[in-house]
């Protein structure tokens, strides 16, 4: 097994790093079997299906931070004969993108108080919506070497170019 560069080579990265490609691999069964279900029920035309992870690896602590490892998240949405197998994109979302999404593709319109962008139109047709950026935060974290421990009041701003920190508690942690 190839380790990332930026992981030391010891047993126990080794270890988190194993199962985080097993954790891969099920996601991966899993997504296989709602797929077979909805098939089997013969719904598979008009369900779509959205996976988001709620925060980073849980590899080297990168659970709780807010540097690239903690804030890219998977985000798969299978959506039978509307979206290409496979499409990939580098666009800022934030999770709270997906009610105006959901909503869009339902036919509806997202709330007049909604702030958020829906990704239909970027997921049928590889048009962003044009996301400038994404806020993050950081709060109470606990647990084992692979998660960050502590109370941590860090926010973030990210753009495409930049990425702002700020701790507001930096002795605290």
């Amino acid at each position: 097994m190839k380790l990332p560069a930026d992981r030391p080579d010891l047993p126990e990265v080794r270890i988190d790093y194993t199962r985080y490609l097993v954790s891969l691999r099920e996601l991966g069964q899993g997504f296989g079997l709602i797929t077979q279900l909805l098939q089997n029920r013969g719904i598979e035309e008009n369900a779509m299906v959205i996976f988001m992870g709620n925060n980073g690896k849980t590899l080297c602590r990168g659970k709780g931070t807010l540097f690239d490892r903690g804030t890219h998240v998977p985000l798969m949405i299978p959506w039978h004969r509307r979206l290409k197998p496979g499409l990939s994109s580098s666009a800022l979302v934030c999770g709270t993108d997906l009610g105006p999404t959901i909503l869009t593709a339902c036919g509806m319109l997202p709330l007049k108080g909604m702030t958020d962008i829906s990704l239909l139109r970027q997921l049928l047709d590889g048009q962003a919506e044009g996301r400038q950026d994404v806020f993050a935060e950081s709060r109470w974290h606990w647990g084992s070497i692979t998660r960050t421990d502590g109370f941590d009041l860090s926010r973030s701003i990210i753009s495409e170019r930049r990425r702002y920190i700020y701790n507001a508690l930096p002795d605290c942690v």
